[in-house]
């Protein structure tokens, strides 16, 4: 994930701060905030999915 990304990413989802305080605080207009917070929401939909799989396969493997 590009790094200004996540850091609107943390911003949000860490600090709790909404689109419109992340928006003020790092001077960029609400929509540049919500269109970064749904692509990094994806790319972390994407990731946790991986994880899963690899998990199950994992368990699977060792009970087989």
């Amino acid at each position: 994930m590009p790094p200004a990304r996540k850091r609107i990413y943390i911003l949000n989802k860490q600090e709790g701060l909404s689109v419109k305080e992340i928006a003020q605080r790092l001077n960029l207009s609400e929509k540049t905030i919500e269109t970064q917070l749904y692509h990094a929401n994806i790319f972390m939909r994407s990731r946790f999915r991986n994880i899963h799989l690899f998990c199950a396969l994992l368990f699977l493997a060792a009970n087989s």
